[in-house]
């Protein structure tokens, strides 16, 4: 009697690169990933599109809350460009 279940084992870099290669070529037809990974189940290449999914939308909200310092460093830059001419032609007033 043979067993229907795969060996678990970690998708390699080759598979990684192969797989999202494929991804653009068959998005969700499963079926015709398993020719290029003899070694894996349907449901493991399925777990793993769905997993590599929901990394990429993790990664893109977090892009999103992480607050762009630059901009917030060249608005502070003019501040205190404005204020230290404010401040010059104050004291030039006094001398």
């Amino acid at each position: 009697m043979t067993s229907s279940f795969k060996h678990v084992q970690y998708w390699t870099k080759r598979e990684e690169n192969l797989f999202q290669d494929l991804v653009c070529k068959y998005n969700k037809d499963f079926k015709r990933y398993e020719t290029h990974f003899p070694l894996r189940s349907y449901n493991q290449i399925r777990s793993h599109y769905y997993n590599m999914i929901n990394k990429q939308q993790k990664q893109t909200v977090e892009k999103e809350r992480t607050p762009n310092f630059s901009a917030f460093k060249e608005i502070m830059s003019n501040i205190l460009n404005q204020n230290s001419i404010m401040y010059l032609s104050f004291i030039d007033q006094f001398e």
